[in-house]
């Protein structure tokens, strides 16, 4: 008899045993982190691209706006919390831009070789060697930012349209929207987590929403990489309100991916698409704008 009882409770404790295994591998979780190695050095670049659609009074106006933005990274220091001393350098930038009424504007910091010169332009080359130095945690969260004031100086010499084309507000702005903050927990498929940006803008003050949700691994580039789907959702500040009129969003749409290389703890890729489409009511006019919005950011630049 105790035997018996002996056995069956062998048995039950390999069952447990074998069902807390697999239930690991089921229901497994995983630690996203950002890993930093002192003395190390990357290169990023930012991409976006807008299309514009404004419909007034019978008539269709679009215009087109695309921005590149490639970034030195560099890793001073790293301690033992795994914080890191880290600083972005703008390597390059490149613009281009068309609209009805206004000469197409298409100017590349890395290629460029004429001497033109214009407010725009001007601002453009002062941004190239711009540096900003912060912290940075495993998670991703920024503190102790500090902007290059000597360069901005010369950037804020330029005035577009009565304001500097970046400022220290709207390139910390830009710095950490570049940084993805990742969850303090371990995540499985389906967890969610949200991160949202503000626009430095006075015309109209809004903010972006990403709805972050982890799906699990694929392979890509030879590597192994956590996948995570983007749903972004975009808000207008102040019920819509503005100096002109008032603007509401009537629909949207958007969905994207982010793939992070959890091995060697970075971004591989993030891309996103969003429409939006708005109305502003501005005296007796009623304005409809429909603006698409593809946004990449990739840890090296390609050839």
């Amino acid at each position: 008899m105790k035997t018996k009882n002996k056995r069956r409770t062998i048995c039950r404790g390999l069952f447990v045993m074998l069902f807390s295994i697999c239930s690991s591998i089921a229901f497994g979780q995983t630690q996203l982190r950002y890993q930093y190695e002192a003395a190390s050095s990357a290169q990023q670049q930012f991409v976006q691209q807008s299309d514009v659609s404004v419909a007034v009074a019978g008539q269709k106006i679009t215009s087109s706006l695309s921005h590149t933005i490639r970034w030195r990274v560099n890793v001073s220091d790293v301690s033992d919390e795994s914080s890191a001393a880290i600083s972005r350098t703008i390597e390059g930038v490149k613009i281009d831009i068309s609209a009805p009424g206004l000469q197409s504007v298409e100017y590349d910091t890395d290629s460029a070789e004429s001497e033109e010169s214009s407010q725009l332009l001007d601002s453009i080359k002062a941004m190239v060697g711009l540096e900003v130095k912060y912290e940075s945690d495993a998670i991703g969260r920024i503190t102790n930012l500090e902007v290059d004031k000597s360069a901005l100086d010369k950037i804020s010499s330029s005035i577009v349209n009565g304001a500097a084309v970046v400022n220290e507000s709207s390139l910390t702005k830009m710095v950490k929207g570049a940084t993805i903050v990742l969850p303090t927990k371990p995540v499985q498929q389906g967890d969610s987590w949200k991160q949202v940006f503000a626009f430095d803008t006075t015309a109209l003050p809004a903010s972006m929403a990403l709805e972050f949700t982890y799906k699990g691994n694929t392979e890509r580039d030879g590597k192994q990489l956590e996948v995570i789907d983007i749903k972004p959702r975009l808000t207008i500040q102040n019920d819509g309100k503005t100096a002109r009129g008032k603007v509401s969003i009537r629909k949207q749409q958007g969905q994207g991916t982010l793939l992070f290389d959890n091995y060697k703890g970075r971004i591989h890729e993030l891309s996103f698409e969003t429409i939006v489409e708005t109305e502003a009511v501005i005296g007796q006019n009623t304005v409809a704008q429909t603006v698409s919005t593809k946004v990449t950011l990739s840890n090296s630049r390609p050839e």
